[in-house]
C-alpha cells in the first residue's frame, strides 16, 4: 500500500474515534456526591427575638459533566417535641443560578427562614441535576438546632433572709417562741423564673456577702448554692441555699447571689441582705439577771433594808462581846438571844424602834454578864466565896426575865460590896474607885434589863372572828397569793417587753457588737422599773391590813 493509501486511513480512524468519542460524551450520566462531614448537614442558631433565618454550607460535587442547575427538593422540618412548630419545606431554599463544573467541589449555601421556636428540627434535602428523577435525587439528612438566648429574671428583685446563730436546743427552740420559726431554717429557695421556651442551664453561681460590722466576706462552705441546675421551660423554679448559721458570727451581711446562666451574655446577680443574730438564751438570761439587779436595788431602798443594815453592825458587835463572856451558860444565853434577834431582823416584819429596843435589852443583858464576870475576878477569894450565890441567882433571874429578882440580887451584892469596903478588905484608893466603877457599871445593866416586846401576828382564830364579824383582814391574802402572782405577771411582761424592745425588733444582728449589745439589755432590765415600780408599792408585812 502506498503511503497516500495510508495517510487516507489514518485520517478516516480519528474520524470515527472523535465521532465515538463524542457520542459517549453525551450518553454519559453525571454524579452528584457530598462531602463526608456535611452529611447530615446540622445548622446551629440562637433565638435573639429578631432573627428567623439560619443558613449552613453544604459542599457538592458533580463528576461525568459539568451542571447548567441544581434543583432543591425539601422535606418539612419537624420539632423534636411540638408538631406545631414546624417549619413549612417553603422556607428552605439555595441560591439561584448555580453552575456545577465537573470535578469541581463547591459549597452550597442552604437557607431555611421562619424559624420562630427553639429546639431540633429534623428534614432531609434532595438535590437533583437537570434530567433527573427524584429517586435519582441525592438525599442529605437536615438538623436545624436553634437555641434561644436565656432570659431569667429573680421572682425577688433583692432578698433578704434573717437567721438565728443558736448552737443548742433550747437557744433554738426559744429562737421559734420570740422569732418567726424561719429563723432557724438552714435551707432557703431562690426562685428564679425561666421565661425562655426551653429549659436553662445553671452552671455556676458566687455568694459575695460581707459583713457590716466585722467586714468579713461569707465563705463557699457557709453559703452554698445547689448548682449546676436546670431550670424548666416557661416556669420559675426554686434553687436551694443552704446557710450554715452556725458557722456564721452575727452581723448584717450585704452583697449579691451571682449566677452563670448558660448562654446568657451576662450573670444573674441578686442583691442580697443576710441579718444573722445570736440566740435568745443568753439574751433573756441577762434581761432577767437586769430585773433581778433592779428589784434588789429597789429593795435596798425599802426602810426594812434600810433598818437591816444599820442594825447589822451593831448585832456583830454584840455577837462579838456575847462571843468572849467566860461563863459558858452566859454565853450560850447571850447567843441564843441574838440569833432569835437575828431571825426576827431577817423577817423585816418589825419596825426599827420595836428591834433597837430588843438589842438594847440583849447589850444590857451582855453587859450583865460581863459586869458580872469582870466583878467576881477582881473580888478576893473569901467575899467572892460568900457572894457566889447571888451570882449564881442573878445570872439565873436574867436569863428567866426576872428583873425584880436581878435588882434584889444586884442590891445584895452591892451591900456585900460597900460592907467589905468600909472594912478596909478591898484596900483603899484606886482598887476601890475600880470596885465602885464597876458597881456603877452592873447597875446600869441591871436598869437596861427591860424585856423587849415581841410583836406577833394575828392568830387564825381572831382572823376567823374579824371576818365573821364583817372586819376584812387581808394582809396574808395580800402577801401570800396577791403579791407573788402579780409580781410573776410583772416579771413575764418586763422580760417579754425588753425582749421585744432590745432583741426581736431592734436585734436583726444582735450579737455582732458582743458584749455590748448584753449590757444594753442588762441596763434596760436594771432600769425597767416603769411597771415594776408598782411592786415597790405592795404591802410586805402581815400586820398591815
Amino acid at each position: 500500500m502506498s503511503g497516500r493509501s495510508w495517510w487516507s486511513v489514518g485520517l478516516i480512524g480519528f474520524f470515527l474515534l472523535t465521532l465515538v468519542s463524542a457520542t459517549v460524551a453525551q450518553n454519559a450520566t453525571p454524579t452528584l456526591t457530598v462531602a463526608t462531614e456535611d452529611s447530615p448537614l446540622i445548622i446551629q442558631g440562637r433565638l435573639d427575638g429578631q432573627t428567623s433565618s439560619f443558613s449552613g454550607n453544604v459542599r457538592l460535587t458533580v463528576t461525568g459533566s459539568d451542571a447548567a442547575a441544581l434543583l432543591l427538593l425539601a422535606s418539612d422540618l419537624a420539632h423534636d417535641s411540638q408538631p406545631a412548630w414546624q417549619i413549612d419545606r417553603s422556607s428552605v431554599s439555595i441560591p439561584a443560578g448555580i453552575n456545577l463544573s465537573d470535578g469541581q467541589p463547591q459549597d452550597m449555601r442552604v437557607t431555611i427562614n421562619n424559624a420562630h421556636h427553639p429546639g431540633v428540627y429534623t428534614g432531609a434535602l434532595k438535590f437533583m441535576l437537570p434530567g433527573q428523577t427524584e429517586a435519582e435525587a441525592l438525599v442529605i439528612p437536615l438538623e436545624l438546632r436553634l437555641n434561644a438566648v436565656p432570659k431569667v429574671v429573680p421572682l425577688m428583685p433583692a432578698l433578704s433572709w434573717q437567721v438565728a446563730n443558736c448552737n443548742s436546743w433550747l437557744d433554738c427552740r426559744l429562737a421559734t417562741m420570740f422569732l418567726p420559726e424561719s429563723v432557724v431554717q438552714d435551707v432557703w429557695d431562690v426562685w428564679l423564673d425561666n421565661q425562655t421556651p426551653q429549659a436553662v442551664e445553671v452552671s455556676d453561681r458566687v455568694a459575695i456577702l460581707q459583713g457590716a460590722a466585722n467586714g468579713r466576706t461569707t465563705q463557699p462552705n457557709q453559703v452554698m448554692i445547689a448548682v449546676p441546675h436546670t431550670l424548666p421551660a416557661n416556669q420559675p423554679a426554686p434553687i436551694p441555699v443552704t446557710i450554715n448559721r452556725q458557722q456564721l458570727a452575727p452581723d448584717s451581711y450585704q452583697g449579691t447571689l451571682r449566677f452563670t446562666i448558660e448562654g446568657a451574655t451576662e450573670p444573674l446577680s441578686i442583691p442580697t441582705t443576710l441579718a444573722v443574730r445570736q440566740g435568745p438564751l443568753w439574751a433573756l438570761v441577762v434581761v432577767l439577771l437586769g430585773i433581778l439587779l433592779g428589784r434588789l436595788v429597789r429593795d435596798m431602798e425599802t426602810p426594812i433594808a434600810q433598818t437591816q443594815v444599820r442594825l447589822i453592825p451593831e448585832y456583830l458587835r454584840l455577837r462579838a462581846a456575847a462571843d468572849g463572856l467566860k461563863e459558858a451558860e452566859d454565853r450560850v444565853d447571850a447567843l441564843a438571844q441574838l440569833a432569835a434577834f437575828k431571825q426576827r431582823l431577817d423577817r423585816g416584819k418589825e419596825t426599827e424602834d420595836v428591834l433597837s429596843s430588843d438589842l438594847t435589852a440583849i447589850e444590857a443583858r451582855i453587859q450583865f454578864y460581863a459586869s458580872l464576870e469582870a466583878l467576881a475576878a477582881d473580888l478576893p477569894a473569901g467575899l467572892k466565896d460568900r457572894l457566889a450565890p447571888q451570882f449564881m441567882e442573878a445570872r439565873r433571874a436574867v436569863r428567866d426575865g426576872r428583873q425584880q429578882d436581878a435588882e434584889r440580887c444586884y442590891t445584895e451584892i452591892e451591900s456585900a460590896i460597900k460592907a467589905a469596903t468600909e472594912d478596909q478588905l478591898l484596900g483603899s484608893g484606886k482598887r476601890r474607885e475600880a470596885f465602885e466603877r464597876q458597881l456603877g457599871a452592873l447597875q446600869a445593866s441591871v436598869k437596861g434589863l427591860a424585856t423587849a416586846v415581841s410583836v406577833r401576828t394575828t392568830s387564825i382564830g381572831l382572823r376567823l372572828l374579824a371576818r365573821l364579824s364583817g372586819i376584812r383582814l387581808n394582809a396574808d391574802v395580800r402577801f401570800w397569793i396577791v403579791r407573788p402572782i402579780i409580781s410573776l405577771v410583772l416579771l413575764v411582761l418586763l422580760v417579754l417587753w425588753g425582749m421585744q424592745a432590745l432583741y426581736v425588733n431592734a436585734g436583726t444582728t444582735f450579737g455582732a457588737a458582743g458584749v455590748y449589745d448584753y449590757t444594753a439589755l442588762l441596763l434596760w432590765g436594771l432600769t425597767a422599773d416603769v411597771v415594776s415600780r408598782s411592786l415597790s408599792n405592795m404591802p410586805t408585812r402581815l400586820d398591815k391590813g
